[in-house]
């Protein structure tokens, strides 16, 4: 994720990772970004997350368009 950061010279404060499973979430956590889990995906299946109060959730496609526009307005969680 970070390689990629830079090669889109993009900051931890303007990058959200999506993701449907625990490893995602690890890998936002360990670079110091937004994270949006989504329920609807395969990694979602492989056992229970473990998220923070800081952390996106949405159970649609739809709710990941709204989690960005909140997101990118300066909205600090979903909750």
């Amino acid at each position: 994720l970070q390689q990629l950061m830079a090669m889109a010279d993009a900051g931890q404060e303007s990058t959200l990772l999506v993701g449907d499973s625990m490893v995602d979430v690890e890998t936002a956590r360990n670079a110091g970004v937004a994270m949006c889990i989504v329920q609807y995906g395969f990694g979602h299946a492989r056992g229970d997350l473990h998220l923070r109060g800081d952390e996106w959730v949405a159970e649609t496609g739809a709710d990941v368009g709204h989690v960005i526009r909140q997101w990118s307005t300066g909205a600090v969680t979903g909750a």
